[in-house]
């Protein structure tokens, strides 16, 4: 199943904050902040705020993924770069 990427523009209205971009990709330092102190980092196509997961590092990227309070989708951004197309998600919703 697709689903929206990051920034969610469009399909539908998943969004990251601005706070939580830089230059068109996620800010890590922002991210960690928020992960760390439980706020959340932008808003589901369902209305839900979308909280962060800590970065998943890999040997040369690290991805992000939100994941919406209310109806539990994963949105994910690979590398961190923000989409603004459709993106595979890692699975729910």
């Amino acid at each position: 199943m697709t689903q929206p990427t990051l920034d969610g523009t469009p399909p539908g209205q998943t969004r990251i904050w601005p706070y939580f971009k830089d230059s068109g990709a996620i800010n890590h330092a922002a991210w960690l902040r928020a992960h760390a102190e439980n706020r959340w980092v932008g808003m589901c196509e369902c209305g839900g705020y979308l909280r962060p997961e800590p970065p998943d590092e890999h040997e040369r990227r690290t991805d992000y993924i939100a994941v919406c309070a209310s109806c539990g989708r994963d949105i994910i951004a690979p590398g961190g770069r923000l989409s603004h197309g459709r993106g595979k998600g890692t699975g729910k919703g």
